[in-house]
């Protein structure tokens, strides 16, 4: 039987580290995550080691864009990860999260039961995640959007998205230049918890949405009633949010081995099992792909 491997190398802690492996067809894939603990040459080695001997290689802890409404901007530090990887296709998980995670919204009010209209969304980098926007805006939620708080920790409510398109283009071309350590959570930070300007903002909301490391640093005390939609989620984060529930939790994908893996993780997978360079695989075989897979988001209540 094939064996394909799959690798994330990840800015964040090697806390989180893990492996496992899925089948498709007649393949085996062997997916692996390995923590770098924020140490950039030690994340610029192992990429440059695994070239050419892996199947496919899943960026974590940054991401290789930031977003200008649709337009990409490149993160130069990140770039600067990959400028000697020649061989291996590299995914961050954007065209992931592109394919799949607009549906997430629709899937969400399935499982509820209920129309998500009028619902307060929190959602912690619309820089990030604009698809995401388009889907909860078309179900009629009320959007917050954290890139203030949580990318600056100004404690201003951001809820006009032309406004933040418009800072977006003031400001990505500058924060792209920044280390990724000043944009993103690497890893000790990841283990945090700590009180910032978008804490406030969460307690307010009834879902909160986005990359999971965002939202576990600034968590509330009190996440009673809430939605969680996020990935990247391990049994020791559910522990913490099962201290601070009962928290309706909804990952983008599945539970594997009592974790969702990123979206890195997932692209390389998908990457790997499909066989070709991640700009030349369109949206349809993204969602054909993890439909074999059976990527399908997981639901569940959190409680002690």
């Amino acid at each position: 039987m094939p064996i394909k491997k799959a690798v994330s190398v990840s800015l964040g802690s090697s806390t989180r580290d893990e492996a496992t492996e899925l089948h498709i067809d007649n393949d085996v894939i062997q997916l692996s995550r390995i923590g770098v603990d924020g140490d950039l040459k030690k994340a610029k080695a192992l990429l440059e080691e695994l070239d050419g001997t892996v199947d496919a290689i899943g960026l974590g802890g940054t991401n290789l864009y930031m977003y200008m409404g649709r337009r990409a901007v490149p993160i130069r530090e990140t770039h600067q990860l990959i400028k000697n990887v020649k061989q291996t296709p590299i995914a961050d998980g954007s065209a992931v999260k592109d394919a799949i995670e607009r549906n997430l919204p629709k899937q969400l009010e399935k499982v509820l039961g209920e129309p998500l209209q009028y619902k307060k969304v929190f959602l912690v980098s619309g820089v990030e995640r604009p698809f995401l926007i388009d889907a909860f805006l078309k179900q009629g939620c009320n959007m917050t959007y954290g890139d203030l708080a949580v990318g600056l920790g100004l404690p201003i409510k951001l809820t006009n998205r032309n406004f933040m398109n418009f800072l977006a283009y003031m400001m990505v071309p500058t924060i792209s230049l920044l280390p990724v350590k000043a944009i993103y959570p690497t890893g000790k930070q990841q283990e945090e918890i700590v009180r910032g300007a978008s804490t406030k903002f969460m307690a307010e909301a009834d879902i909160i949405t986005g990359d999971f490391h965002y939202i576990r640093r600034y968590l509330p005390d009190n996440l009673t009633g809430k939605i969680i939609v996020t990935n990247t989620v391990t049994s020791d984060d559910r522990e913490i949010l099962k201290r601070r529930g009962p928290v309706q939790l909804f990952t983008t994908s599945p539970n594997i081995n009592g974790r969702s893996f990123a979206t890195n993780m997932l692209a390389a997978a998908l990457v790997a099992a499909i066989g070709k360079d991640p700009k030349d695989i369109t949206d349809d075989e993204y969602r054909d792909y993890a439909k074999k897979l059976n990527f399908t988001p997981s639901w569940e209540v959190l409680e002690t």
